[in-house]
């Protein structure tokens, strides 16, 4: 990987840059989770790493910031992705299924948009680190693929929303929550859709279906939801032990609905790769403890439909590090 990023003033804030990078990556995983190389990925890995991907993109983006809290990012990206061990991603890449194509060329501008009301920041002379808002967050992005361009192989079009705050429930805790829905028109294979992002380790990810597999269900167009409830200690502090520990409770619970078009389903060659969610939601629940040893955190979660799917599991303990203020 290598790049650049060039900020071109202050006030505006504005920054242009270029990035190159050719690697292996899993699809399906969060930008939360932790990256295919880090040693605790492998370490505690549920399942074997064998659905991967030969990944190299090219990038040059923009950005400008109006005022603090809103900001614009147009972003042109150009990639080729190609499958590695089990993984398989063949699909007919022509209307008479005569042609088969094991991978992925896309060239596609992306415009991002992100509004947070009065946000505060610590900066420095380049970067700053976000103290958050009182507001809720709202983030909304708009991609177009264009096929032909650079052998680009697909046109489409992408739209996504997501929408999340923290809500004071005083003396209750307060809840963290994020309601997100996208949508894409075009007829692609399943890599260009939606991959919920699943969780193949023993360590939470916040940002993805911690008891979902990657690759488990993909969607054209979904809705989902996250709610997160940290009762900073309303019951453990009852008890006169916990007390003197400092540990927190928390509960959550992570829904997700979507459906899959017939003709992006046909697209595929292969069968049983992944699974749609026209039936029914995805639903898991969990309860854990927070602030052990000031840093740790323990969730067990339950998932709550799907409950047939091959090599799931319907339960399980995830851990992980936070600080909490």
């Amino acid at each position: 990987m290598a790049g650049l990023r060039y900020k071109i003033s202050d006030k505006p804030r504005q920054f242009a840059g270029l990035k190159y990078r050719f690697d292996v990556e899993q699809l399906g995983q969060s930008d939360n989770a932790f990256q295919d190389d880090n040693i605790l990925s492998s370490l505690f890995r549920r399942n074997p790493a064998t659905k991967l991907n030969t990944s190299e993109t090219q990038k040059a983006w923009y950005e400008i910031e109006w005022f603090p809290g809103l900001s614009n990012r147009i972003t042109f990206s150009h990639g080729f992705f190609s499958p590695l061990g089990d993984l398989d991603i063949a699909y007919y890449a022509n209307d008479a299924r005569t042609e088969v194509s094991n991978t992925i060329r896309t060239s596609q501008v992306t415009l991002f948009t992100r509004f947070a009301y009065r946000e505060k920041f610590v900066a420095g002379k380049v970067d700053r680190v976000s103290l958050g808002s009182d507001y809720p967050v709202l983030q909304v992005y708009y991609t177009k693929g264009f096929k032909d361009v650079l052998r680009a192989d697909f046109n489409y079009q992408k739209v996504g929303v997501r929408i999340d705050d923290r809500l004071p429930l005083s003396p209750f805790g307060y809840t963290y929550w994020v309601l997100s829905a996208g949508k894409t028109w075009g007829k692609v294979p399943y890599p260009l859709l939606e991959i919920h992002p699943g969780n193949e380790t023993y360590f939470y990810d916040y940002a993805a279906f911690n008891m979902m597999n990657f690759f488990e269900f993909v969607s054209d167009y979904y809705f989902s939801g996250f709610a997160t409830h940290h009762f900073d200690g309303f019951f453990l502090d009852k008890i006169p032990l916990m007390r003197k520990l400092k540990w927190r409770e928390v509960a959550q619970v992570k829904a997700v609905w979507g459906e899959l078009r017939e003709s992006n389903l046909n697209l595929q060659t292969g069968t049983n790769l992944f699974y749609s969610l026209n039936r029914k939601p995805y639903v898991e629940v969990g309860l854990g403890v927070e602030n052990i040893l000031k840093i740790i955190r323990v969730d067990f979660l339950w998932r709550m439909s799907y409950l047939d799917n091959p090599n799931i599991a319907r339960f399980g303990f995830r851990g992980s590090f936070q600080f909490t203020f």
